[in-house]
């Protein structure tokens, strides 16, 4: 179910795997709305950098007038029609809106919203966060990203063409530094720029108008004049939901998984790692004698998320419950300590066991000013803080 990157992943890598596959969407041949960006070396470890288009030999993260920093790894705009179609290729896509699941001994009978009868051995949500099919272990209070974008056409825009801003949080008239926002740019070429106004993750989301005035006035700010928009992105990520129950009958990927990283936002990649894994793992569960829908559910299920995945995810979700607290002068200094950190990147991407993981942490907690390490600490009898402990003690 969903015909979106995480959904036509996991067909993909099922079919592959020797599967047969179906996926049913509302709308499978549309277009996808989001505007996504990633790190080139982990598209290209996934045999994916065909697929990216526009590219950065660097990354930008712009504190203050004092503190600027360019991150020397590749970062590249997802073509998300290249992708769309290296992955969709001969998969079979019904339109379609899944209203009821019924599981059996034997399988799933999977009602759809027009009355249509669909029956398969497995069924695999991966429609979002909003999801009604995946069960989580426990409901936690999220945290969320929210972001308005434009790809629009720029005078006078006073950044280089050939680097990209993964964050810029300069200062300027109107914003809001109880509770930060950033700039996040790609220039396009032409006098085409996508500039979105983000908020990494907060409580409650920040409204759409609200970012667009923001960004209206940091914009102006900077000197550059707003000429046509071509496309408006709105973006709200829900980040910290409870991870899935291991238990339960229905498969699942991307953000229906619990899959968002819970203290960046970032989901494809980590969908598009776990794809694979998921495919093999059901397809060798189904294969062996005696073999249940049940018994390569949970086999499933523990290729997704297995229990060192679980303990890092725990962890990281406190490290957004501290992000959430934070206002904009701690969020730079925080930032400054969290760069110089030499394996920034495998935190961001969500894939360092719970022995780095943490190592990661006391680096960054060395770094920062007494101010954040205060931060850092004051949650920790609180619930998170909690969970963040057990999730350290195993």
């Amino acid at each position: 179910m969903g015909a979106g990157p995480a959904g036509l992943a996991a067909a993909r890598a099922a079919a592959d795997a020797g599967l047969r596959v179906r996926v049913v969407d509302p709308a499978p041949d549309e277009p996808w709305p989001n505007n996504y960006g990633a790190w080139i070396p982990e598209f290209e470890a996934l045999g994916l950098a065909d697929t990216l288009g526009r590219r950065w030999a660097s990354a930008r993260v712009h504190l203050d007038e004092a503190r600027s920093l360019s991150l020397p790894r590749g970062y590249g705009q997802v073509d998300g029609a290249a992708l769309r179609h290296r992955l969709a290729a001969g998969l079979p896509l019904q339109a379609g809106a899944v209203a009821a699941l019924a599981h059996d001994a034997t399988g799933v009978t999977a009602t759809l919203a027009d009355g249509q009868i669909l029956r398969a051995t497995l069924a695999l949500d991966a429609t979002g966060a909003q999801t009604s099919f995946i069960q989580r272990r426990r409901d936690l209070r999220p945290g969320f990203q929210a972001a308005l974008g434009w790809e629009v056409e720029l005078v006078d825009a006073p950044w280089p063409a050939d680097e990209m801003r993964l964050m810029d949080f300069g200062d300027f008239p109107g914003a809001t530094p109880a509770a930060p926002t950033f700039l996040y740019v790609m220039p396009l070429g032409g006098g085409r720029w996508f500039v979105e106004e983000t908020v990494l993750v907060g409580r409650p989301a920040r409204p759409f108008a609200e970012l667009e005035g923001l960004l209206r006035a940091r914009l102006a700010h900077a000197g550059a004049t707003v000429g046509a928009i071509h496309a408006v992105e709105r973006c709200l990520i829900p980040m910290g939901l409870g991870l899935p129950r291991a238990d339960q009958p229905v498969l699942g990927l991307g953000a229906a998984a619990g899959m968002v990283h819970p203290a960046t936002g970032y989901s494809l990649p980590h969908s598009l790692r776990a794809a694979p894994r998921l495919a093999q793992a059901v397809a060798q569960a189904l294969g062996a004698d005696g073999a249940t829908p049940a018994d390569a559910a949970a086999t499933g299920w523990a290729a997704v998320w297995p229990r060192d995945r679980r303990r890092a995810w725990t962890i990281l979700t406190y490290g957004m419950e501290v992000l959430c607290r934070l206002g904009a002068p701690a969020t730079r200094d925080f930032f400054a300590a969290f760069f110089q950190a030499p394996d920034w990147a495998d935190f961001l991407a969500g894939t360092q066991p719970v022995p780095a993981l943490t190592r990661t942490m006391r680096q960054v907690f060395a770094a920062a000013p007494w101010g954040i390490r205060a931060r850092l600490m004051g949650g920790t009898a609180s619930g998170p803080g909690l969970r963040l402990f057990g999730a350290l003690l195993g």
